[in-house]
């Protein structure tokens, strides 16, 4: 199974796909195994990787598909805009040339303990149900990676797993003769994406002054932020330059997307963005396994004696307002719920159903979110090494990790 090895820096990642496709037959692949092969995608890709992405839900039980806006790759272009380093995406064919999956690796600065390393997140994970079993994920996970590896000098990754139970970990967490040669992965922590319907009734108010964000926040909004996310494991490490990028380059994303919760001395000690990002990606529900369809069944109900809308339909968009960004001083379930009230509160009228947004699964996020009507899909942050390195006895548990949701 021979692997193609990034040739230096001095050309492009574009140049490089162009080689991979215009090359002889063999050429064009990464990888070349037995049953399958890798390669790079490219702009001609465009129609197939949305078909991919679309037709193969993630979340485990709790099923979701996704489709892209018109530039299937403006995404994860726009996720690694700030840091220089452009995203790999990878296509996974049969031997008949018939594409089964794909996986995108964004590379980009972390602190891991003392150190700023770069990291691969990986992402747009799918492999068609019928070539699932171990045959062509370890061998095409553990080449991407290489590939990733050797090109950006990358030795650690992160992804994100949904799922209810171990089900969904274990293609990952699984070791054994079909999965020996696959990289090896751990659980970092362990969280909850939670759907929360934006149009509530009699809205307690916030403890707390909640204000939306104007430009004269913007040198003290950056500082908290820059703060919060450097506590975090495998948090983003920027520069004020760049998140001050990011403020002028998200499609309708701004500091007035802001809303501030400020402490009793008048200084910002939670902050979240809602940020519509349907130009970029949708969603839509799955038919759902048993569990799921219960705890459906359970929050539709309850909606319906509240007069709140039920989740959307299997044919209808999510439509979700993603709280980006989102921010409290020491993990304090008071400010995260009062920022929460205020968001909701702010609300001007929109097509937008719910707010979606992931806490940490913790006994402390628990008290933010009592007895506001919530839907959560759980999933689980992976550490994932190249066997072999000394990065497979790091143990990267972590009580506060750094992690987009947006960019899942």
């Amino acid at each position: 199974m021979p692997i193609v090895r990034g040739r230096g820096r001095s050309g492009t990642l574009v140049h490089l796909a162009e080689q991979h496709v215009e090359g002889a037959p063999g050429a064009r692949y990464i990888m070349r195994g037995d049953t399958f092969g890798l390669r790079m995608a490219t702009d001609e890709d465009q129609a197939l990787l949305a078909a991919l992405i679309d037709s193969v839900p993630f979340g485990g039980t709790t099923p979701v598909h996704e489709a892209r806006g018109e530039d299937f790759f403006a995404l994860r272009r726009l996720q690694s805009s700030q840091f220089g380093e452009l995203p790999m995406t990878f296509v996974v064919e049969t031997v008949g040339g018939e594409a089964v999956g794909c996986l995108t690796v964004v590379v980009r600065p972390a602190r891991i303990g003392s150190q700023v390393l770069r990291i691969g997140e990986i992402c747009d994970v799918r492999l068609r149900p019928e070539q699932r079993g171990g045959v062509m994920f370890p061998g095409a996970l553990k080449a991407a990676l290489e590939y990733v590896g050797n090109w950006y000098d990358v030795e650690v990754f992160r992804t994100a797993v949904f799922g209810q139970d171990f089900r969904g970990l274990w293609p990952w967490l699984r070791r054994d003769e079909q999965r020996y040669e696959q990289p090896m992965a751990q659980v970092m922590s362990r969280m909850d994406a939670v759907w929360l319907p934006i149009h509530l009734r009699r809205l307690p108010r916030p403890s707390r002054h909640v204000q939306r964000a104007t430009e004269i926040d913007r040198e003290e909004l950056i500082a908290f932020l820059l703060k919060s996310e450097a506590t975090r494991r495998m948090g983003a490490s920027m520069t004020s330059a760049q998140l001050s990028r990011r403020f002028a380059t998200w499609p309708t994303f701004g500091v007035e997307n802001f809303q501030l919760v400020r402490g009793a001395s008048g200084q910002i000690v939670g902050c979240g963005a809602p940020w519509d990002a349907q130009a970029l990606r949708s969603f839509r529900l799955g038919r759902a396994g048993r569990g799921a369809r219960w705890r459906r069944f359970q929050f539709n109900w309850r909606a319906r004696l509240s007069g709140l809308g039920a989740l959307p339909g299997l044919s209808a968009p999510l439509a979700p307002l993603v709280v980006t960004h989102m921010e409290v001083a020491e993990d304090d379930p008071g400010i995260l719920r009062d920022l929460l009230i205020g968001i909701l509160r702010d609300m001007e009228p929109t097509h937008q159903r719910g707010l979606l947004f992931a806490v940490p699964k913790t006994a402390t996020f628990e008290r933010a979110l009592d007895g506001l009507p919530t839907y959560r899909i759980p999933f689980s942050l992976l550490a994932i090494t190249p066997a072999g390195t000394p990065w497979n006895n790091v143990d990267f548990r972590a009580r506060r990790a750094g992690f987009e949701l947006a960019f899942l």
